[in-house]
């Protein structure tokens, strides 16, 4: 706003195309050009793109005019779009620039122009176009017509010949372009042509046709008698001489046939050969005469024709052939002359081809004959015969004009030639065959009576004829000999095992089995004792075998009782009687290989094997024929359990179902945990009064003053007791029956050790019954019957032996000692009694720590020691090695050979590393086993032995180590008399060292060997004896079972015996502490059951 008049109240809008920017202005400016204002602006706008002002005080701005544009803001004028470039449009800020095709020539243009024919613009902005080359052309581009861009190449069979041309020109007929872009066209060379305008090749002429010049339009066809046989012919050639060509256009000629020919070049055709003369080759170019022989004639063909067999022509180019006259003949064809008719034969007609043969009984001894003449009687020709032959002797011929004689039939006989009739032969001769010269004498055996005869009769059976000239009859065998075939010419002496009493005989009897006759015999003589004859005809008796006998009617030798025969088709002589085999059964005289049975109780793999195995029991071997297996067992010597059914005890038994398998498997796993528990807790409370002492020790020691004595008054330390001396120096020991469970135990961890371990063929009553304590073993897997619920080998059961004690050791270190050293560190931290208190309770865990640990040890010394013992234990059974423990398991293996590696540091760890471990503590704590701390921690160790025998332990442990697993390495043949001596040592050393402090376990650990040796003894001659009847099995079983619970029952009377003895000292010890007296009475009172 501005005010140009002082003193007014308002100021006034600058005008439109003015401006003012100051405030308190008299005046407006005015908009320079190229801007512009509205009315009251305080500034000018500049004029947009496309838009321009060219004068001051604009009030708006002018669109640009088409044809020119402004680029910028602010613009005064448009400029005009340069050559090249256009503009349609008003109000432009640029110029478009001509698209390829089009052109601008001059500034303002408001649009581009098409090119002009046979110019073409190839780039934007084009201000001119250009002439397209020689051999191009404009390329119209689209629909729209926008002009042409690029020039496009003459395509083949087209040209360009100048600059700027608007369209190719086609090439004319003769001639062509290859190529694109051509500037010319080419003319076709001879032998082509183009047969259209615009070709861009030339075609060559086919075969049958030519093209002789260049530049042609069509090929000209060959005429008649000349061809081209390729492609592009400039001309055509002649067929040569023998071709002809009859049609015109063709690429080949024809061949004259046989019998045709041409001699010329360029023939139409072929032409026949003269009368005698013939073509015989196709393309002949001349005929050939026939020679003599032959003959043809016109049109005859290709060959000359061979005179026919009778006929002949003797010159060259014959036109026919000549017949043979009578007589003669022509017997090949192309004859030039005939042959006369030779001896024997002859022709009776013309042409001839052969002569007829004179036929049998005719003959012709001369040439060129037309007939034949006859034989006479006694004589014969054969056809095409010259001469007659008379008949040969044997023969004869009674007719005339025969061709043959007629050969004398059996029983008669011709001796000279040309004889018309045949002579008789007389008796006691004969001929046998046709044409006989002579008649022949009865061979010795045969005889004729009458003449023509053509054969002898012979000698019936029982007769024969010694050799008489022409016999006409036979003789009677006398007595004692006889003629087994008819013609016989001697009578024969009867053999020697044969006889015959009548005369006139064909045979001789045999002597029957049992008998025997010289040569000649008339009657058989029986065998004597300890002879025999075994088949019927024998000419001697023969001796028995050594350790056989003969029948009562001496007709066989078989083996005595505990023999057999090794083969069965032996004769008297050569067959052999051998021992019985053992676990055979030879209980009868005439055992051979063949029927021999197996033993009840043995087992062999076939019928062809030749060895026996014992049965670990008798019940399970059905024996027999086949040793067949029974008690739900299969396999070798049938220690397997049929699928299905479990080992339990010594017998297989059914499993139940899965579930009840399961439940079985629980519970018996409680049981033998419960039992284990109730051992543990017995071991414990061994020594309960020791213990008493030696915590009354501890606490002495730890207590510092008379109020703590008072603190600690509650723990009776004033129950003390005296020990008084025994004997060889220990205290007086109370009775202790856990020492007798002790030596119980090893007994039936022994037994039943030595009873599956070797092959003792105890009666299988005793076996089922001492197996039932298997459990001593805690062999876990089979009273779980873990097998019915999960499959199971002897690789099981190892693997969870050599494992479960480890495993129960470190758990029984986890979860009893790590506490026990826990609430010592706590203790000792808190400080003054508590820290006593709590090393004490420490000590007291580590000695019962340390009495579990070498009780687990004890507990499963026997039965760990056996197993990976036993892994070494194989037997060999027909070619294939099992494990003793487990016939499903061959020795042979990569599965054994891997375990058997991994068996080395167990047997290392157990059999030897338990027995080391305690022979380390006893060693070790020798000079203080009588002290109470040693007493409490490895009392159950010793504590039954004097102190001088601290040793016996471990020659126990020995004991039992040998007799349960060590000798389960021992060959079966030796392992008795090995546990007999063991036994027997065990005992001497019992006797002497009499270790024991109380003479009842002396007495039951004497009982024990005792039994053992009396068991192994009657094992040892229960296997010798040959046979045992099932009540003596019965027998045996019952006293060897009466003899466990014998044991039994004494280790209850002398715990019973224990008991009272405990309560009566108990009783005895209350009384003098009630009266204040000081007790004598050993200090050890034991648990009661």
């Amino acid at each position: 706003k501005y005010s140009s008049v002082k003193g007014v109240t308002s100021c006034s809008l600058c005008d439109p195309g003015y401006f003012t920017n100051v405030s308190g202005s008299s005046f407006c400016s005015s908009c320079a050009s190229g801007s512009f204002s509205l009315q009251g602006m305080s500034t000018c706008s500049l004029c947009p793109v496309g838009r321009y002002s060219p004068s001051f005080a604009s009030t708006g701005c002018s669109n640009c005019d088409v044809g020119t544009f402004s680029n910028s803001t602010g613009s005064t004028i448009c400029f005009s779009c340069s050559p090249g470039s256009y503009s349609s449009m008003f109000q432009s800020s640029v110029c478009n620039l001509c698209p390829s095709g089009l052109f601008a020539s001059s500034n303002g243009a408001v649009s581009c122009d098409l090119c002009p024919s046979g110019q073409y613009s190839p780039s934007v902005g084009s201000s001119v176009c250009q002439n397209c080359p020689a051999g191009f052309v404009p390329d119209k581009l689209s629909l729209l017509d926008s002009g042409n861009n690029t020039c496009s190449a003459c395509v083949s069979g087209t040209y360009g010949d100048a600059p700027g041309q608007a369209v190719c020109i086609e090439c004319p007929l003769g001639y062509y372009s290859s190529s694109p872009n051509s500037t010319v066209c080419t003319a076709c060379v001879a032998g082509s042509i183009t047969s259209s305008v615009a070709s861009s090749s030339c075609q060559s002429c086919s075969p049958g046709s030519y093209a002789a010049g260049d530049g042609n339009a069509a090929c000209t066809v060959c005429p008649v008698g000349f061809i081209s046989n390729s492609t592009g012919s400039s001309s055509c050639d002649a067929c040569g001489a023998g071709k002809y060509q009859g049609q015109s256009g063709l690429s080949f000629c024809r061949s004259c046939n046989i019998g045709k020919y041409t001699s010329l070049t360029g023939q139409p055709q072929c032409y026949s050969c003269a009368q005698g003369s013939v073509a015989s080759i196709i393309e002949a170019k001349e005929c050939q005469i026939c020679t003599a022989g032959t003959y043809a004639v016109t049109d005859s063909g290709s060959r000359c024709v061979a005179c026919p067999y009778g006929q002949f022509s003797s010159s060259a180019g014959s036109e026919e052939c000549s017949n043979c006259s009578l007589g003669q003949f022509a017997k090949n064809n192309a004859s030039i002359s005939c042959s006369a008719c030779g001896q024997g034969t002859f022709s009776d007609i013309s042409g001839a081809s052969i002569c007829s043969v004179c036929s049998g009984g005719d003959y012709q001894p001369d040439l060129n004959s037309i007939g034949c003449l006859t034989c006479p009687t006694g004589k014969y020709s054969t056809p095409g015969s010259s001469d007659c032959s008379s008949c040969t002797p044997g023969t004869f011929q009674s007719n005339v004009r025969s061709s043959s004689c007629g050969s004398c039939p059996p029983g008669q006989y011709s001796n000279g030639e040309g004889m018309s009739f045949c002579l008789r032969c007389v008796a006691g001769t004969f001929s046998a065959t046709y044409g006989s010269q002579v008649c022949q004498d009865c061979v010795n055996g045969t005889y004729q009576q009458y003449t023509s005869q053509s054969f002898c009769t012979s000698c019936q059976v029982g007769k024969a004829a010694t050799g008489a000239q022409m016999p006409t009859s036979c003789d009677d065998c006398k007595a004692g000999r006889y003629s087994g075939t008819v013609g016989s010419i001697e009578c024969s002496t009867c053999a020697a095992g044969s006889y015959q009493t009548l005369a006139g005989q064909s045979a001789c009897s045999l002597c029957p089995a049992g008998t025997y006759s010289t040569v000649g015999s008339s009657t058989c003589i029986k065998c004597g004792l300890g002879t025999a004859s075994l088949r019927a005809g024998s000419a001697l008796c023969y001796a028995c075998p050594q350790n056989a006998q003969s029948s009562d009617d001496r007709t066989y030798c078989s083996c005595a009782v505990g023999y057999y025969q090794n083969i069965t088709s032996a004769t008297a002589n050569t067959f052999e009687c051998r021992s019985c085999p053992k676990g055979a059964k030879c209980d009868k005289t005439g055992i051979t290989w063949d029927t021999m049975q197996t033993k009840e109780g043995w087992w062999r793999e076939s019928t062809d094997s030749a060895t026996f195995y014992q049965c670990s029991m008798v019940t399970i071997c059905d024996g027999g024929r086949n040793s067949t297996c029974s008690g739900n067992r299969v396999g070798p010597t049938c220690a397997i359990c049929a699928s299905g059914y479990e080992l339990f005890g010594a017998t297989c038994q059914l499993c139940p179902s899965k579930a009840a398998s399961t439940l079985v498997f629980v519970i018996m796993l409680i049981v033998i945990c419960v039992l284990v528990i109730l051992m543990y807790f017995m071991v414990l409370k061994m020594d309960k009064q020791t213990l008493r002492k030696l915590k009354k020790k501890m606490i002495v020691e730890s207590i510092e003053n008379e109020e703590e004595m008072e603190e600690f008054a509650h723990l009776g330390l004033d129950d003390a007791q005296h020990d008084t001396p025994t004997i060889k120096g220990a205290p007086a020991r109370a009775p202790n029956f856990v020492y007798k469970l002790k030596i119980l135990l090893g007994f039936f961890q022994i037994a039943v050790g030595i009873a599956f371990a070797v092959e003792i063929p105890w009666p299988d009553v005793f076996k089922q019954f001492i197996s039932l304590f298997n459990i001593a073993n805690f062999d876990i897997i089979q009273w779980t019957r873990v097998g019915c619920v999960i499959k199971a080998n002897y690789f099981s059961k190892w693997k969870a032996t050599v494992i479960l004690p480890c495993a129960f050791l470190i758990a029984l270190t986890v979860f009893y000692l790590f506490p026990k050293w826990i609430q010592k560190v706590r203790g000792v931290n808190s400080g003054g009694n508590v820290a006593k208190l709590a090393l004490m309770s420490y000590r007291r865990g580590v000695r019962k720590f340390w009495k579990m640990f070498l009780f687990t040890l004890f507990l499963i010394y026997p039965s760990v020691s056996s197993i990976v013992i036993r892994m070494y234990s194989c037997q060999k059974v027909e070619g294939d090695v099992y494990l003793r423990a487990d016939y499903t398991i061959l020795c042979t293996s990569s599965e054994w050979l891997t375990y058997a590696l991994a068996n080395i540091p167990f047997v290392i760890l157990y059999p030897i590393g338990i027995l080391s471990v305690f022979a380390v503590v006893l060693l070790r704590n020798k000079q203080r086993l009588n002290e109470p701390e040693t007493r409490v921690q490895f009392g159950f160790i010793y504590g039954a032995y004097y102190s001088d025998c601290w040793w016996f332990e471990l020659a126990d442990m020995a004991h039992k180590l040998i007799l349960t697993s060590v000798v389960a390495l021992i060959p079966s043949d030796y392992a008795l008399q090995v546990i007999l001596l063991v036994l027997l040592l065990h005992t001497i050393v019992l006797l002497l060292a009499d270790p024991y402090t109380h003479k009842g376990d002396d007495t039951l650990h004497l009982h024990v060997q005792s039994i053992l040796i009396a068991m192994v003894v009657a094992g040892w001659v229960y296997r010798e004896l040959d046979s045992v009847d099932h009540v003596m099995e019965v027998v045996i079983a019952v006293i060897f079972i009466l003899l466990a619970f014998y044991l039994m029952v004494y280790v209850v009377s002398q715990i019973i015996q224990a008991v009272r003895k405990i309560r009566k000292r108990t009783k005895k010890q209350a009384k003098l502490n009630a009266a204040g007296g000081v007790s004598t009475i050993g200090v050890t009172v034991q648990p009661t059951l």
